[in-house]
């Protein structure tokens, strides 16, 4: 009766032991697919900030672009008229 008791013992302890090995493998997968994550989500923020940048420098570029088109036609419109 003990051998059949010491058997299925040892198996208990076994399998536990597995399954804690497992655990703390799925737990390191978990733990890197996060940092990963984190990771893509830091590079997609950095990715935003400099396409917003690019956005404002692009609306300043059209801004001033008009300006210059607005003195342009003033100044062809005084050089007619003068």
């Amino acid at each position: 009766m003990n051998k059949k008791f010491d058997s299925f013992y040892k198996k208990i302890i076994k399998f536990s032991k597995d399954e804690l090995k497992n655990s703390k493998n799925k737990t390191k997968s978990l733990q890197s697919y996060i940092k990963k994550v984190e990771n893509n989500a830091k590079s997609n923020i950095e990715i935003i900030d400099v396409l917003k940048a690019e956005l404002k420098v692009s609306e300043i570029q059209t801004v001033i672009h008009k300006l210059y088109q607005q003195q342009l036609r003033k100044f062809t419109k005084e050089l007619r008229d003068n």
